[in-house]
């Protein structure tokens, strides 16, 4: 059998809650005579995506005749129907203080998620997925294909990692767009922005180079040319302080491509049209502890010294204990 409690005086405590797809989901003050609508109302009224679904009413505590009793957890279920409505029985339902109302979304809803195309196609613009596997061939193909001066193999895709975080994605568009069901036909996700660029026939030059302004250099693309003959006939040659090693060229996509470095020489990287061609100072990509240090005769002698006469102590020390 239930106790009863003489609880009057925390009246003013009491409380219902509402969560789920409401304009103003939370915690309400609750009134003698409270009915589900007023909450609702109270709660800025429900939204669309309810139409058709249900509510929960989840009870623990009951009032009547001025005593209140707590109950085992007890579930109560009405239906919206698809105009946002209740019949005249669920409307007047009474709450009771503590009473936790759920909001439920309708299933079938699913929202929309968008996608940006920009640059060399026909119809640039956003454009909604049809489905959870909708792929960028697809996305390509209905803003109208290419344009006549693109560049589709420097395509690149931006995507959204989290917060005021994202990611740039080399792109293959070509493959993509031949073969429907090559790897590099990415499945496309909601706030992905496309970019095909132009066919810029300029290639650039930045870093360390020997120039006499600080601004970058643009140079025409010449077929089958690599880095070096760029910063040799263009950009002036190295400096004392460029990293040869270390030289990067970022083609139009985002695609970085580093030098390779051998025994007797080094490969620098092909160049295609719109590259930038990036030449670090040494000096400033080697960290302190990486840096030479100038090779000191006394400081190599003492070393050896102390070695030496660390490994003699030790033998020294051994031969005592098995002489004994």
């Amino acid at each position: 059998m239930l106790q009863l409690f003489d609880l009057s005086e925390l009246k003013n405590d009491f409380e219902v809650s509402i969560y789920g797809p409401v304009r103003r989901e939370g915690q309400y003050v609750y009134a003698e005579n409270m009915t589900l609508q007023n909450l609702i109302d109270a709660a800025g009224g429900l939204e669309f995506i309810t139409a058709g679904t249900t509510v929960e009413v989840v009870r623990n505590f009951f009032f009547k005749d001025g005593k209140y009793q707590f109950l085992k957890p007890q579930v109560l279920n009405t239906t919206i129907t698809s105009n946002l409505s209740f019949d005249d029985r669920l409307v007047n339902m009474q709450l009771q203080p503590f009473d936790k109302v759920f909001v439920r979304r309708n299933p079938n809803f699913v929202p929309l998620k968008l996608v940006y195309i920009d640059g060399a196609v026909n119809y640039p613009g956003y454009y909604a997925l049809q489905s959870e596997n909708d792929k960028l061939a697809s996305i390509i193909k209905r803003a109208g294909g290419y344009r006549p001066n693109a560049n589709p193999n420097s395509s690149r895709l931006r995507r959204a990692q989290g917060p005021g975080d994202t990611i740039d994605i080399v792109l293959k568009t070509p493959k993509a767009m031949s073969d429907r069901k090559s790897r590099f036909n990415h499945i496309m996700k909601n706030g992905d922005h496309i970019y095909i660029p132009y066919t810029d026939n300029l290639v650039y030059l930045t870093g360390d180079l020997n120039k006499q302004t600080p601004n970058d250099i643009g140079a025409y693309y010449l077929r089958n040319k690599r880095a070096k003959f760029y910063i040799k006939f263009f950009g002036g040659g190295f400096t004392n302080t460029s990293d040869k090693k270390k030289v990067v060229v970022v083609h139009q996509g985002g695609r970085r491509v580093a030098t390779r470095s051998y025994v007797f020489f080094k490969v620098y990287p092909k160049i295609k049209p719109g590259s930038t061609i990036v030449v670090n100072n040494r000096m400033k990509t080697e960290e302190p502890y990486k840096q030479r240090k100038r090779f000191s005769v006394d400081g190599f002698l003492n070393q050896t010294m102390m070695r030496a006469t660390t490994v003699l102590s030790v033998l020294g020390i051994y031969r005592l204990a098995i002489g004994r």
